[in-house]
């Protein structure tokens, strides 16, 4: 077994896995993917770090919840802010379906994976 970076032109070793319907979509200067390979090279885990923008705390005041303006609004403002930094692609969460068809309907792509932060520390 050996475990080490996989390198961007190799991604599509990944193919059938869920990271590589993402992968495209993202620089490759801001993903690493981690794998362990058997000792026939197989690929028998795989972990990828991903360094993107993450929206977080999505809150509408009831009374204003059905009116779609007030969402609009508050998506094109991060939209904007995020192209002005550069960025090509941001992730959030959905907390409802309604949300989550309207995050479809703007062209994102569903991580199949309950989200955690994680701290960083040594083994």
């Amino acid at each position: 077994m050996r475990t080490r970076i996989l390198p961007s032109d190799e991604w599509p070793k990944l193919a059938g896995l869920d990271i590589a319907e993402l992968l495209p979509h993202l620089p490759a200067d801001s993903a690493t993917v981690i794998v362990v390979e058997d000792d026939a090279g197989k690929i028998v885990e795989t972990w990828s770090m991903l360094q993107v923008t993450h929206l977080e705390g999505f809150w509408v005041d009831p009374e204003h919840a059905k009116k779609a303006g007030v969402v609009r609004a508050l998506i094109r403002t991060a939209m904007e802010f995020a192209g002005s930094l550069g960025l090509k692609w941001m992730s959030t969460g959905a907390n409802t379906e309604s949300i989550a068809t309207y995050i479809r309907r703007l062209g994102g792509l569903k991580v199949p994976a309950e989200v955690y932060t994680l701290p960083v520390r040594k083994f």
